[in-house]
């Protein structure tokens, strides 16, 4: 630390310290190895202890002074109702001191961390307004929660080149017997986690492949056993577009966990955490990782204050992890490191890192939050990497060559993976775009996530519309601000972008799709603003109801008995697997168990390069006014 002789405010890892002389035993610190005697060596300033306990305290070994935030800002009673939560969900630290005091010089309220000879470990003992409150810690647990640890070792590399790669990259058309040559090497690698389902890959397996996505998982699951398995779930909607019922997403989750996922990542596009909380319970009923997600986007609305804010909620939650879910790329390094160190200093889980290179700054992100201390970072395979994907793994760790972070991932491994998944781009040439490659800065302006990009495209030329899609990408903005400055973040993204094709279209609010309407009525949950309030009249008058406030799932009732007896009803076993897939893609599920043949999960060879079927790439609702009377209409887009 540069520190000077007079006493003078440094930081470390982004924590504000006091502290007098040369703060030479930093390490010690970090290891929760520090005493009195090195306590003294590094001449902390001796601060009188004052109040009637101070005899008390002077007995024990080490002690560090923290600040309440708020009486910090001479807000002393308003800190009364917080006094007995735990220190790091409200404090910081202020300074560090070998002796002890309960206030300071200015008679503030003050909390400390300290170790205990007599009682024998660490604790959190806070002198609030309301009076003593003591927590007991282990020490590194402590330290880290005040932000003086940084994460221990080589920074890991979780991989996603099974689920967002291709989804980014290749309209997620990869089919698991491309997949399948590459599990044993992926494996072997070492990673912290392998992405392998969720997200839009279940809908494909379906739609598109003709292959049962819990086929795919088990599969998979057995050639890749040593490697955590990690999937992307919707929260409410499941991998769906819309809330389902309690019981269904429970239901999922169990069904998930039982064909060996292990870590489920959890988000809600709107980042309303009420739409989180049933798959959570249900992920830690099943005993599995339930890593709660912050969707990062750029808002008034969206400040570093509300993501600590919603981080701390997650961590109030259960959750096990934190990602922070940049889908659009859209995180600055500088901001990447602002907000690690303050989820660090706030909350006591993991912390990952999720990006995109979209706008070209994912892998600087990473590396600025790597040094701030996250805890690890999505990576995929080149060529399933980069663009509108995460970084390449050899990438990002060649970035980190000197760095003490820098992991040691076998990099002749490395090179046979992209070996391997460069035939399969190349076979996948039909979905895949050079423009998805490519860096495109106006993304920070547009806010596009990388997996929507290789659809949107194909969508407005199936609409006539490739010609205005600078347009298109335009009025996005525009209506992100006027449905309350919403993530962009799948199902949110595609709405959005679907009404901002259908405003160039057709004038803008003269058409408004169904699932806008059900925004602005309330039905996906709280947006993180205000929505525009004509807006919300004329989705009221068009849907003939009210808005609602409430949790939506609140008004769905129970579907798990309805569903198995429709199984039933049509020939089909009534298991909870089909059940799930027949709540979110009925239709897609009666072909694929009506089709006479389904491809195999062995390895083997996909369509040659540029032979296409004929596909539908999703269905849209519409509901269209024409001369005075509305019609609903669902509309289907088919790829040529």
């Amino acid at each position: 630390l540069d520190c000077a002789p007079d006493l003078r405010q440094v930081t470390m890892a982004g924590v504000g310290i006091h502290n007098q002389g040369d703060l030479q035993h930093r390490s010690q610190l970090a290891d929760g190895l520090l005493h009195v005697s090195q306590a003294k060596k590094l001449q902390v300033g001796q601060t009188k202890a004052r109040g009637t306990d101070a005899k008390a305290t002077q007995k024990e070994e080490f002690k560090t002074r923290l600040l309440c935030n708020q009486c910090r800002e001479g807000i002393v009673n308003s800190h009364t109702g917080n006094a007995l939560r735990p220190f790091h969900q409200s404090l910081q630290l202020a300074s560090l001191v070998a002796g002890c005091t309960t206030h300071d010089a200015r008679s503030k309220p003050i909390w400390r961390i300290h170790q205990s000879q007599r009682m024998g470990g660490w604790y959190a003992r806070g002198f609030p307004c309301s009076g003593p409150s003591r927590f007991r810690l282990n020490p590194k647990e402590a330290l880290r929660k005040l932000g003086l640890m940084p994460s221990a070792g080589p920074i890991v590399f979780n991989n996603t080149v099974l689920r967002d790669g291709h989804q980014s990259l290749a309209a997620t058309r990869m089919r698991t017997g491309q997949m399948l040559p590459a599990l044993e090497c992926l494996d072997q690698v070492g990673f912290g986690a392998l992405e392998t389902w969720g997200g839009a890959t279940i809908d494909a397996c379906l739609r598109f492949l003709n292959e049962n996505p819990f086929d795919r998982l088990d599969a998979l699951k057995k050639g890749s056993p040593r490697t955590p398995h990690m999937m992307l779930l919707r929260g409410q909607n499941i991998v769906q577009y819309t809330s389902f019922p309690d019981d269904v997403v429970a239901a999922f989750v169990q069904c998930s966990a039982q064909h060996g996922m292990d870590v489920f990542r959890i988000f809600d596009a709107l980042n309303d955490t009420r739409n989180l909380r049933t798959a959570i319970d249900a992920v830690q009923k099943a005993g599995k990782h339930a890593q709660g997600t912050l969707c990062y986007t750029t808002s008034p609305v969206h400040t570093l204050e509300s993501f600590v804010a919603l981080g701390k909620e997650l961590e109030t939650m259960g959750c096990d992890s934190i990602c922070i879910k940049d889908m659009a790329g859209l995180i600055s390094p500088s901001k990447a490191a602002d907000l690690v160190k303050a989820l660090k200093q706030s909350v006591g889980l993991p912390l990952v890192l999720h990006s995109h290179s979209t706008a070209g700054m994912a892998a600087a992100s990473y590396y600025a939050a790597i040094e701030a201390g996250v805890d690890r970072v999505d990576t995929s395979i080149a060529p399933f990497a980069n663009g509108t994907g995460q970084p390449d793994t050899l990438l990002m760790q060649s970035m980190l060559e000197t760095s003490s972070r820098k992991p040691s991932y076998d990099t002749e491994a490395l090179a046979q993976l992209g070996k391997h998944f460069t035939q399969v781009y190349e076979e996948l040439s039909a979905y895949t775009n050079p423009k998805n490659e490519a860096v495109d800065a106006d993304i920070l302006v547009y806010q596009v996530p990388g997996g929507m990009m290789s659809n949107f495209r194909n969508q407005l030329k199936e609409q006539g519309m490739d010609d205005r899609l600078t347009e298109v990408m335009k009025e996005i903005p525009y209506v992100r601000e006027r449905l309350g400055w919403i993530p962009l973040v799948t199902p949110t993204s595609q709405i959005v972008g679907t009404q901002s094709m259908l405003n160039v279209k057709f004038g803008r609010w003269n058409m408004l799709s169904q699932p806008v309407v059900d925004i602005l009525l309330g039905k996906y949950g709280r947006t993180p603003g205000p929505v525009d309030p004509e807006l919300r009249k004329k989705a009221e008058a068009q849907a003939r109801e009210s808005s609602i406030e409430g949790r939506p799932a609140d008004l769905l009732e129970p579907r798990m008995p309805s569903l198995r007896k429709a199984l039933r009803e049509a020939g089909h076993d009534d298991t909870d697997d089909l059940a799930v897939l027949q709540a979110m893609f009925p239709q897609e599920l009666k072909k694929h168990l009506e089709a006479p043949e389904h491809p195999s999960t062995q390895a083997s060879q996909p369509d040659p390069a540029g032979k296409k079927e004929t596909l539908t790439t999703g269905t849209h609702q519409y509901a269209l006014t024409i001369q005075g009377h509305r019609y609903e209409v669902q509309v289907e887009e088919v790829q040529e």
